[in-house]
């Protein structure tokens, strides 16, 4: 099983990539993320670029929430996001996916072709294939 076949048979339909401008606030990407449910964003380079810059996380969001202050509320997701995203193709085999997961500590990562986000291969996809 590859890692976008791990994404499209453990939901219903493929799941629409949800992104966010590097350039909007931090709380903007929470409150996006809370809507959608999801634990994860692909940040675009702009509203018109949808070329992936980085990602942002709930745990980069807890960090900042952690350190945050009134002065800080108006702060962009670009001070925050992760820029070195480990990510892998739509044909990289599920248990190559998790073992990099592990490795890097990570419960979310892009699945990516051509330099664009095709997917958001999460831990609870992969576990959900094993139950």
């Amino acid at each position: 099983m590859t890692a976008i076949d791990a994404v499209e048979t453990t939901r219903e339909q493929t799941q629409e990539i949800i992104a966010i401008s590097q350039h909007e606030r931090i709380m903007d990407a929470a409150r996006l993320m809370h809507e959608n449910r999801v634990g994860c964003l692909i940040v675009a380079a702009d509203t018109n670029d949808e070329t992936m810059v980085g990602v942002i996380t709930e745990r980069d969001i807890l960090g900042w929430i952690s350190n945050a202050s009134p002065e800080t509320y108006f702060q962009q997701v670009r001070e925050i996001m992760t820029t070195n995203v480990i990510s892998c193709r739509p044909d990289t085999s599920a248990g190559e996916s998790l073992e990099q997961m592990k490795r890097f500590h990570i419960r979310h990562m892009p699945i990516v072709e051509d330099g664009k986000a095709v997917g958001i291969l999460s831990v609870r996809d992969l576990l959900e294939q094993h139950l």
